[in-house]
C-alpha cells in the first residue's frame, strides 16, 4: 500500500504511515506476530459520569407547549405485550420486504359521455365524480363503471372545480357563477348553498376527515367552511395578488393551503382565523397541495415539503426533499402514512412521516391521451382520465412505499413508548449492514435509524426535549451504544449551531466558548466506546473521525483512530468520507490528500466494493467542493468515481435513481458509451426514473444523454395532466405588480429630497466647549468647557442636567456617552476613571491609580464594555459582571508615552481594535481577551489622514481622511479579521454606527454621508444647511436621524433628517434583490417591458441605462450567493418552463459572455494566442444559441440587438450580417443609443474599421436623430466608447466633437441628475473651455444639492471648488 503525504501538515503524514502500517499490521495479526499499537491518551483517559452530559447553548431552546393546541393525535400503543427480541424481529421482518412496485391494469370504463372537464376520486376508489364539457356533474361507481347519480345544476359554466369526500358520501361543486354547493351523494339533495362569492371558484376540496371543505377563487381569495354550518363561510386572506389558484387542500383543523398560478406559483399555508403564515415563491407555473389535521404537503417541480404546524402560531416548518419530477398533485391516505403525488412520470408514493422513503412508479403505457391523473391511495387505485372520456383503471402492487410506512411507524413507536432497549438491539444487528434503505447519500442502515430518531417529533415526553429522555436511559444502561452515538451527534450539532457552519467567519468568543464545550461534551460521551473489550459500532469511528477534524486531535491520535477503523471497518463509507473531508485543504491538507487517502482505502478493500468505497467517499468531499471541484481541485479519478457509482447502481435493483442519475451524467461526460448503455438498459429495466434536480437542463438534457447512449430517441413516457385554460385577464398583470413597477421606476427617476431641519438651539457657553460628545439616540449630550468643568444637557429642552466641577471635573481629559444616553463615561486628567449616571452624576464605578493623565475613551453599543486611554500606559478595558460588578484590564501594558493618542473602538464582547497613525500608514491592531490573556494581530492600512475608530455590535470602521476600511473579526480564537476598504466623498471629521450596527453615519465639511452597512458602496450623502461652514463642531446621533451642531459662539442646534437618506442605487438594488429571492420573476420580467427601450441612464456608473443595469444586477446578485454554475442553472430551468422569456434570456446570455471574456482575459483577438481564441470562439457559439431565439421574435428588446451586435463584433460576422441586425434594431428602437454605440465601436480600427468611421458613423446616427435627443445620442455612443478606449482617445485619437456631446450629456444630466454623469460633463467642459456647458452643469449641481465625490477630482475638494468658480463666473 502507497501512504500519501500532505505538503501542509506533518499531522497527515502520520496519518499516511499509520494508513501504510495498518495494512501489514491486519496480515501480521492473521498470522499471530502483530504487536499493539500504543494507545493515545485520549483513547485511555477517565470521561466524566454520563450524568454530567448536557449541550450547553446560549440561545433560548423552544420546546411544544404542553396545551390542547400543541398535542399530537393520541397514541394507541403498539408495543404492549412484546418483548424486544419480538418487536426487533417484526421490524426485521419489514426491512427485508423487496417488492418490486408496478401498476397492473383493472379494468376501462367507457363512460359514454363528452369530454371530462374536472374530475375527482373518493379516497376507498368506489365513487368517481366527473363534470363534462355538458355541464353534467355525475357520480359513477368504479367497480361496475355504471352511472349512480347526475346533479342538478341551475347554473353551470364551462370551466368548473369539484370534489367528492373521503368516504364518497358529499360532492362540492363551484364554477365561474361563483357559486359554491354541497351535495348529498347518494340522493342528490342539495345541502348547502353559498352563492355571494365576488369571484369564479378555482378549485375545491374536502378535508381527509370531511370536518371541512375549501374552495379558493381566481383571485387569490380563499373560503373556508364547516359543512354542517349552511352558508356560513370564511373568507380568508388574500395572499396570491389577486392571481388564480389552482389548487387547494384543508385539514379538519382548519389548517389550510393553496397554490397559485402567476406564471410562477406561490405555494401558502396558514390556519383560518390566522394572519400569519408561509408563502413560498417558486419559479415554476404549476403546483399542488395536500392537508391532513396538522401537516400540509406543498408540491411543486423542484421540491416536496411536508410542514408541520407550529403548535403557538400555526405557521408551519419542516424540511424539503427534491421532487425528481415535475409534481402536479398531491393526496393523503386517510391513515397519513403515504402521500401519492401525481408527477409527468409516474405516481410518487412518499413515507408521510420520513419523506427520504418513497417509490417513484412509472405510469403504465397507454395508447391515448391522457387529461387527468386521479388517485384513491387507500384503494392503491390509480385512475387516467383520457381524452375521449373514459377513465382507465389501474392497481398498484407491491406498494413498497406503505411497508416502509409501517416500519417507519413500528420505530417511532419504539420511540413513543419508551423501548430504547429494543433500539438498541436493533441497532446492533444493523450496525455492520450496508445497505442503503432508500435513494439518497446516507449509505447505511445504521445512519437511517439515527436519522429516524433524531428527528422524530413529540410532546408526549414528560421530559419534554428528547436529549433529556435519551440521557436518562444512558445513565440507567452506560454499557449502551447506540443512544451514546445519538447523543454524541446531538452534542456535535449544537456545537455548530452555537459556532456557525462554514469558516469561522463572524464567530465571536461566546460562540467559539460554546462550540468547544459542546465538542467535549461529544468527546466525553463518544470516547468511552473505545475502551470497551470489544471495538464499537463502524459509526462510531465515523463520528470519532469528525471530532478529530474539528478538534484538531493530535498526530498520534488522528493516526491511530484511523488505523482502528481500517482493521475493523475498513468499508463503512462514512469513516472516509469523513476522514476525506478532514484531509481537505481547508482542513490542513493538501489538494490531493483527500483523493489519495480514497485510493488507498479503496484499494485495501479491492474488487468491486473498493470501487464503490471510493465512489462514496468522493460523494462526501463532492457536498463541500461541487464534482468539479472534486476531481480538478481535489483529484479524485473521474473513470474510478464513475465506475463506483454505476457497480452501486447495477447492484440492486430497486431505488437507485440518484446513483444512476449521477453515472450516467459522469459516463457521458467521459465519453464511456459502453458504461453508459449498461446503465440506460438497467434504468428502463427496473422503471427507474431521472432525478432531474441533478440534470442542469431538466428532463431534456437527460433524454438527450439517453438517447446518445441507445442510440436511438428516446422520451421518458410521461403524462402533462389538463390544466384550466388561463385567460388573458388571469395572466394579465395584477394592481400589485404594477404598483410595484410604477414604484421601482419612480426611484429609478426620481431624485433624493432628504434635508436637515432646524429644530432645538440652546447655549453651552460663550463658545465651542473643548470637548462634545452625544447620545445616538440624542437624548443627552455632555460637553466639557474649555477650563475642564463637564457638563451634561437635555438635547429635546436645551436644559442642563449635570455639572462637575471642582475635584469631581476630569478636567481636559475624556468622556464618553452610553448609545441611550443614561451612562457616561469620564476619564480625568488625574488618572482617574468614572463610569457615572448621565442624569444624575452618580459614580457606578470607579478604579484609581494609573499614573498618566486619560485622553480618550469609549463604550460599546450595549453599555457592557468601555475603554479608556492614558497618556503613558496604553489601553484600558472594563467589561461588566454577572453580578453588575466590573473588572479592569490593562491589555496594552507596554509603558511608554504615546506619541499621539490611539484611536480606539470597543464591541460587544470586549474585544477592542486600536488604530495608530504614522506618516505614511496607519497601523491597526485587534485584541481579542480570552482564557489565557490577550490575543492580537496586526494590519497596515497604506493611507494616511485623521485617524478615527468606530463600533457597532461587532464591527468596527477605521477612518483615515476620505478612506474608511470595514472590519470583521472572523475569529476569535486568534483575532483574525476581514478588512473591506471603500471611498468617501470627503474627508470625514467623525463617524458613528447606529446601534444595531447597521447604518453608519459620517459628517464632512460638506454633508452628512449615510451609508447602509451591506450597501456601503452606495452614498447617501445630505448636504449640510447653508448656515454651517465646517464640520468640526457637529456630533451624530444616527438612531435619532439628527446630529447637533455646536458652533463657535457656544450655541447647539439639533439638526432633524427629513427624507430618505439612502441612495436610489442602494434603494432599487434592494428592492431588486428582494423580488429576486421571493420568486417574483413575472415581476421583473414586466419592469424590464417598461423598460425595454428607454435610454434613461443607470442609477451609477457601472452600466448605460436601466435595462441593461436590471440584467447585470440580476446575474450579480445570484453569482454572489450561489456562484456563476448555480445562477446560470437557474436560468436554464427557468426557460425550459418559460422559453419566451425576454429577460431571463438575455440575462444568461451576459452571463455566458462574461465568462467567455472572463476566460480569454483583456487581450484583443489578434493577440490572444491559438488554444485561448479558439475556446473563445466556442464560448461564442454558445451565446450565440441563446440569444438567436429572441432575435427571431417580432417583440424583440432593443437591448437584444445591442448585445447581439456585439457578439457579432466579438465573433467577426460579415458586415452584411451586422447590418441586418442594425437595421433591424434601428426599426424597432430608432433612438435606443447602446445599439449605435455597440455598432459604433465595431468600427474601431482594432475591428478592422477605418480611421475616422467611428466617429463619422456617430455624427451621421446623431444627425439622422436630429436636435438634442441627436446630441443625447451622440454622448451616449462617445460615454461607450470612453469604458474601453478612454475620454482622451475618444476626443483626440477618434475626434469626437467636445462641444456636441456636452451638449448631448447636458441634455440627459438636466432630465436624469446622475453623479457620473455631473462629474464627467463638468471635468470635460473645463479641461475644453466650454463655460457654457460648465454653467448648465454648475446649476444642475446647485438645484440637487449635489454633494461632489472628492476622490474623484485630480487635486481634491479645491479642483471641485475651482470648476464651480470657473462655470458660474463667482
Amino acid at each position: 500500500m502507497i501512504f500519501f503525504v500532505c505538503r501542509r501538515s506533518t499531522r497527515w503524514f502520520a496519518v499516511g504511515c499509520f494508513l501504510l502500517a495498518s495494512s501489514a499490521s491486519i496480515a501480521l495479526r492473521a498470522q499471530g506476530q502483530a504487536e499493539e499499537t500504543p494507545q493515545p491518551e485520549i483513547f485511555t483517559r477517565e470521561y466524566p459520569d454520563v450524568k454530567e452530559f448536557n449541550t450547553p447553548s446560549y440561545r433560548p431552546i423552544r420546546v411544544y407547549p404542553m396545551d390542547e393546541v400543541a398535542k399530537l393525535a393520541p397514541w394507541n400503543p403498539l408495543t404492549t405485550g412484546k418483548s424486544d427480541e419480538q418487536l426487533v424481529d417484526e421490524i426485521e421482518r419489514l426491512r427485508a420486504s423487496d417488492l418490486q412496485p408496478k401498476f397492473v391494469h383493472v379494468r376501462t370504463a367507457p363512460l359514454n359521455r363528452a369530454a371530462i372537464v374536472a374530475a375527482d376520486v373518493s379516497a376507498d376508489g368506489k365513487t368517481l365524480l366527473t363534470y363534462d364539457a355538458e355541464q353534467r356533474l355525475t357520480t359513477w361507481s368504479l367497480p361496475d363503471g355504471e352511472q349512480l347519480v347526475e346533479f342538478a345544476l341551475d347554473k353551470a359554466s364551462e370551466q368548473a372545480a369539484i370534489a367528492i369526500s373521503s368516504d364518497g358520501l358529499q360532492v362540492l361543486f363551484g364554477d365561474a357563477s361563483s357559486q359554491l354547493l354541497l351535495f348529498d351523494a347518494k340522493t342528490g339533495r342539495l345541502e348547502f348553498t353559498h352563492d355571494q362569492l365576488e369571484f369564479p371558484i378555482a378549485a375545491a376540496a374536502f378535508s381527509l376527515g370531511g370536518a371541512r371543505i375549501a374552495a379558493t377563487d381566481v383571485k387569490g381569495h380563499t373560503y373556508i367552511a364547516e359543512p354542517k354550518a349552511a352558508g356560513e363561510v370564511q373568507k380568508e386572506k388574500n395572499i396570491a395578488d389577486l392571481r388564480p389558484q389552482i389548487d387547494v387542500a384543508v385539514g379538519d383543523s382548519g389548517a389550510y393551503a393553496s397554490a397559485i398560478a402567476s406564471p410562477t406559483s406561490v405555494l401558502f399555508s396558514t390556519k383560518i382565523g390566522i394572519s400569519g403564515g408561509n408563502i413560498s415563491h417558486s419559479p415554476y407555473p404549476i403546483a399542488g397541495t395536500a392537508a391532513n389535521n396538522r401537516q400540509v404537503l406543498l408540491v411543486d417541480n423542484q421540491k416536496i415539503t411536508l410542514a408541520y404546524k407550529h403548535p403557538e402560531n400555526y405557521k408551519f416548518t419542516g424540511t424539503d426533499e427534491p421532487s425528481f419530477l415535475a409534481c402536479y398533485s398531491a393526496r393523503f391516505d386517510l391513515q397519513s402514512q403515504t402521500a401519492w403525488i401525481t408527477t409527468e412520470g409516474g405516481i410518487d408514493v412518499r413515507v408521510v412521516n420520513y419523506l427520504p422513503l418513497f417509490d417513484l412508479v412509472r405510469y403504465p403505457q397507454i395508447d391515448q391521451k391522457i387529461d387527468q391523473v386521479l388517485t384513491a391511495p387507500d384503494d392503491n387505485l390509480l385512475v387516467l382520465i383520457t381524452k375521449e372520456g373514459q377513465a382507465d383503471l389501474w392497481r398498484l402492487e407491491g406498494n413498497q412505499a406503505a411497508i416502509d410506512a409501517e416500519l417507519i411507524r413500528n420505530l417511532h413507536a419504539l420511540l413513543e413508548e419508551n423501548r430504547f432497549a429494543a433500539l438498541e438491539l436493533l441497532a446492533k444487528r444493523w450496525s455492520q449492514l450496508p445497505f442503503d434503505l432508500y435513494d439518497k447519500e446516507q449509505q447505511t442502515l445504521y445512519y437511517f435509524l439515527l436519522d429516524v430518531v433524531r428527528n422524530y417529533k413529540t410532546n408526549h415526553w414528560q421530559d419534554r426535549t428528547k436529549s433529556n429522555t435519551y440521557k436518562k436511559f444512558v445513565v440507567a444502561n452506560p454499557d449502551c451504544e447506540f443512544f451514546r452515538i445519538v447523543l454524541t451527534m446531538d452534542a456535535i450539532e449544537m456545537a455548530w449551531d452555537c459556532r456557525g457552519r462554514g469558516f469561522a467567519a463572524g464567530v465571536d468568543e461566546k460562540e467559539l466558548k460554546y462550540f468547544k464545550m459542546n465538542l467535549e461534551q461529544a468527546a466525553n460521551m463518544l470516547m468511552p466506546l473505545f475502551q470497551r473489550a470489544e471495538p464499537p459500532c463502524p459509526e462510531a469511528y465515523a463520528q470519532a473521525m469528525e471530532l478529530s477534524k474539528v478538534e484538531q486531535w493530535s498526530d498520534d491520535a488522528t493516526a491511530y483512530l484511523y488505523s482502528e477503523a481500517q482493521r475493523n471497518a475498513p468499508t463503512y463509507s462514512r469513516i472516509w468520507g469523513e476522514a476525506a473531508v478532514g484531509l481537505m485543504p481547508r482542513w490542513g491538507g493538501a489538494p490531493d490528500s483527500s483523493a489519495k487517502m480514497a485510493k488507498d482505502i479503496a484499494d485495501v478493500v479491492g474488487g468491486d466494493d473498493g470501487d464503490i468505497l471510493y465512489a462514496n467517499i468522493a460523494r462526501c468531499v463532492r457536498n463541500y467542493h461541487g464534482w468539479e471541484g472534486t476531481f480538478e481541485s481535489l483529484q479524485f479519478s473521474q473513470p474510478r468515481v464513475m465506475q463506483g457509482y454505476a457497480k452501486m447502481a447495477l447492484r440492486d435493483s430497486t431505488r437507485q435513481n440518484m446513483n444512476l442519475s449521477q453515472a450516467l451524467m459522469l459516463a457521458r461526460e467521459l465519453n464511456d458509451r459502453q458504461t453508459a448503455r449498461q446503465l440506460a438498459e438497467h434504468f428502463d429495466s427496473i422503471g427507474a426514473v431521472p432525478a432531474l434536480h441533478l440534470w442542469p437542463g431538466g428532463l431534456p438534457e437527460f433524454e438527450e444523454v439517453m438517447t446518445w447512449t441507445l442510440k436511438q430517441p428516446y422520451q421518458l413516457a410521461r403524462i402533462e395532466p389538463k390544466l384550466p385554460s388561463a385567460t388573458a385577464q388571469d395572466l394579465a398583470p395584477t394592481d400589485w405588480e404594477l404598483a410595484k413597477v410604477e414604484e421601482l421606476d419612480a426611484i429609478a427617476r426620481g431624485t433624493n429630497h432628504a434635508t436637515f431641519t432646524k429644530g432645538t438651539s440652546f447655549s453651552v457657553g460663550n463658545r465651542r466647549p473643548w470637548k462634545m460628545e452625544l447620545a445616538s439616540d440624542a437624548t443627552r449630550a455632555v460637553t466639557i468647557d474649555q477650563s475642564g468643568d463637564l457638563q451634561v444637557w437635555n438635547v429635546a429642552s436645551g436644559e442642563q442636567l449635570l455639572q462637575l466641577t471642582g475635584d469631581d471635573a476630569p478636567g481636559k481629559g475624556a468622556v464618553a456617552l452610553s448609545h441611550d444616553g443614561k451612562s457616561m463615561v469620564v476619564g480625568s486628567v488625574k488618572g482617574t476613571v468614572e463610569l457615572r449616571d448621565a442624569d444624575t452624576g452618580k459614580v457606578l464605578y470607579q478604579a484609581t491609580g494609573f499614573e498618566a493623565p486619560m485622553v480618550d475613551a469609549g463604550m460599546s453599543t450595549d453599555g457592557k464594555h468601555f475603554y479608556t486611554v492614558d497618556e503613558k500606559a496604553g489601553v484600558h478595558i472594563f467589561s461588566k459582571g454577572n453580578k453588575n460588578s466590573w473588572a479592569p484590564q490593562l491589555l496594552n501594558p507596554k509603558n511608554e508615552r504615546l506619541l499621539e493618542p490611539v484611536a480606539v473602538a470597543i464591541d460587544l464582547h470586549g474585544s477592542y481594535l486600536q488604530a495608530r497613525r504614522y506618516k505614511d500608514r496607519v497601523e491597526v491592531m485587534v485584541i481579542v481577551p480570552n482564557a489565557k490573556g490577550v490575543t492580537a494581530k496586526p494590519a497596515t492600512i497604506r493611507t494616511s489622514g485623521p485617524t478615527q475608530v468606530v463600533s457597532g455590535r461587532y464591527r468596527y470602521a477605521v477612518v483615515t481622511g476620505d478612506n474608511i476600511v470595514k472590519i470583521v473579526i472572523t475569529s476569535f480564537k486568534d483575532a483574525s479579521f476581514e478588512a473591506f476598504s471603500q471611498r468617501m466623498l470627503q474627508d470625514v471629521r467623525r463617524a458613528k454606527f447606529s446601534i444595531d450596527g447597521r447604518q453608519l453615519w459620517c459628517s464632512t465639511d460638506r454633508c452628512i454621508d449615510i451609508r447602509d452597512w451591506d450597501g456601503g458602496q452606495h452614498e447617501g450623502p445630505v448636504k449640510l444647511p447653508a448656515e454651517i461652514s465646517s464640520g468640526e463642531g457637529i456630533r451624530l446621533a444616527p438612531d435619532a436621524g439628527a446630529f447637533v451642531n455646536f458652533d463657535s459662539k457656544g450655541t447647539a442646534t439639533v439638526w432633524t433628517l427629513e427624507g430618505n437618506p439612502l441612495s436610489r442605487e442602494y434603494l432599487l438594488a434592494a428592492e431588486l434583490i428582494k423580488l429576486m429571492n421571493e420568486g417574483r420573476y413575472d415581476t421583473l420580467e414586466l419592469l424590464a417591458d417598461h423598460w425595454a427601450d428607454d435610454n434613461t441612464p443607470a442609477l451609477d456608473a457601472i452600466d448605460d441605462n436601466l435595462y441593461s443595469s436590471l440584467i447585470m444586477r440580476l446575474n450579480l446578485v445570484a453569482v454572489r450567493t450561489g456562484g456563476a454554475a448555480g445562477q446560470e442553472q437557474k436560468l436554464r430551468e427557468y426557460l425550459q418552463v418559460y422559453p419566451d422569456s425576454k429577460l431571463m434570456r438575455l440575462a444568461l446570455f451576459e452571463l455566458k459572455y462574461d465568462l467567455a471574456r472572463q476566460a480569454r482575459g483583456d487581450k484583443p483577438n489578434a493577440a490572444t494566442p491559438g488554444a485561448l481564441l479558439s475556446d473563445y470562439r466556442k464560448r461564442l457559439e454558445e451565446c450565440k444559441e441563446i440569444l438567436t431565439p429572441l432575435i427571431q421574435r417580432k417583440d424583440t428588446p432593443p437591448e437584444a440587438y445591442a448585445a447581439a451586435i456585439r457578439l457579432g463584433r466579438e465573433s467577426g460576422w460579415d458586415r452584411s450580417k451586422m447590418k441586418f441586425l442594425l437595421d433591424r434594431g434601428m426599426e424597432a428602437a430608432p433612438a435606443y443609443g447602446r445599439i449605435y454605440a455597440e455598432t459604433t465601436m465595431a468600427l474601431l480600427p482594432e475591428f478592422g474599421g477605418s480611421e475616422g468611421v467611428a466617429q463619422q458613423y456617430a455624427k451621421s446616427v446623431a444627425d439622422r436623430i436630429g436636435g438634442k435627443q441627436g446630441d443625447a445620442a451622440y454622448f451616449q455612443i462617445a460615454l461607450c466608447l470612453s469604458k474601453t478606449e478612454g475620454w482622451p482617445a475618444v476626443l483626440k485619437e477618434l475626434n469626437f466633437s467636445r462641444e456636441r456631446l456636452l451638449s448631448g450629456l447636458v441634455e440627459i444630466a438636466q432630465e436624469h441628475p446622475r453623479r457620473h454623469l455631473i462629474r464627467t460633463g463638468m471635468q470635460l467642459a473645463q479641461e475644453g473651455g466650454d463655460q457654457a456647458a460648465g454653467a448648465a452643469i454648475a446649476k444642475i449641481i446647485q438645484d440637487q444639492a449635489f454633494v461632489p465625490d472628492d476622490f474623484q477630482w485630480p487635486k481634491g475638494a479645491n479642483s471641485f471648488d475651482k470648476a464651480m468658480q470657473w462655470a458660474t463666473g463667482q
